[in-house]
């Protein structure tokens, strides 16, 4: 099972229902379900499926999706100015019951690929 790592606030807001694009700088090909991991926490909190990466968004198309991506005004140009225009499209995000910890690899930053035992924990605590 695949994890991505966000941090807070970001993954709050996913878990929340709230956001339902994850910003990135770059497209991805993958589409299916994945772990949410709280990036710095060592824990694995929720679960949600990748539908789509659209086109990286102008800044009219930046400023005009915050329903979606939840970066607010004030932060926007810092975002943008970084790269981060790629929404990734997520859907169907929940909190799992119990938070279930993981081994993190050297130099995993954004995807992790759970072990066995603990994608059976990630499935169980869903």
């Amino acid at each position: 099972m695949k994890a991505l790592i966000v941090r807070e606030p970001w993954i709050g807001l996913l878990l929340a229902g709230t956001k339902t694009w994850e910003m990135r700088k770059t497209a991805i090909a993958y589409r299916g379900p994945f772990a949410l991991i709280r990036g710095g926490s060592g824990l694995v909190v929720g679960t949600a499926a990748l539908v789509d990466a659209l086109a990286p968004l102008d800044r009219d198309g930046f400023d005009a999706a915050e329903d979606r991506h939840g970066i607010p005004a004030a932060a926007r140009p810092q975002a943008f100015a970084l790269g981060w225009t790629v929404p990734w499209v997520v859907e169907r995000s929940r909190p799992l019951a119990r938070p279930v910890p993981y081994r993190h690899p050297r130099g995993a930053v954004t995807w992790v690929n759970l072990s066995e035992e603990e994608a059976a924990a990630v499935r169980t605590a869903a």
